[in-house]
């Protein structure tokens, strides 16, 4: 049985974000929920402060992120997925706080303490993890190239990362059966557009 994770986007368009979501929900009835892993409301929103304005920026973590985010969570139970799991996909500066991100880029702690205590085990904490974007990853010479480059592709760095997450994680909750999901991970080839090395 073939599942779909359904992805929502969060921007500074909020019209625009609407008018996607009202696609999303047409396309999750004609999948049916048994074809639906879950729905993720935006994606790397920790680092999304990096291309967009301080006042949307302000706007999103202020009030309109978690204003949206239950707003799309009633949408779906309305419609017959109250048992869909749901989620937002990390990327990795989500572990700069204690336990999460915390300041005028993204304020994730606020938000993922108030979605766990919404909805408990139907939230599903997802990451991207991306040894190429982790500055310590890279080579700085001959010398360490080699050794970057395999613990760069190697499973452990994933494996270290996980296990960070997984300990904030039970920051949060408390306890160790919390589900996570790993999204996209490794090393591309060709190096994406925009990265320093």
């Amino acid at each position: 049985l073939a599942k779909v994770l359904i992805g929502a986007e969060v921007t500074c368009d909020k019209e625009a974000d609407d008018a996607s979501w009202k696609l999303n929900l047409e396309l999750m009835q004609l999948l049916g929920k048994e074809h639906i892993l879950g729905v993720a409301v935006g994606n790397e929103m920790d680092i999304y402060w990096r291309n967009h304005p301080p006042t949307c920026i302000a706007e999103l973590w202020n009030t309109r992120y978690w204003s949206d985010l239950q707003s799309r969570v009633a949408d779906m139970d309305k419609m017959g997925f109250a048992d869909t799991k749901v989620t937002i996909v990390w990327a990795m500066s989500v572990l700069g706080g204690n336990p999460w991100k915390e300041d005028g880029q993204a304020r994730v702690n606020t938000l993922v303490t108030n979605a766990y205590k919404k909805w408990g085990d139907r939230w599903v904490w997802s990451f991207n993890v991306y040894s190429i974007w982790d500055a310590g990853q890279w080579p700085t010479s001959a010398a360490d190239c080699e050794t970057k480059t395999k613990g760069s592709i190697g499973i452990d760095y994933t494996k270290g990362i996980l296990k960070a997450c997984r300990q904030r994680i039970k920051q949060t909750t408390g306890g160790d059966h919390n589900p996570i999901w790993v999204g996209e991970n490794g090393w591309s080839s060709p190096m994406p557009h925009g990265h320093p090395l």
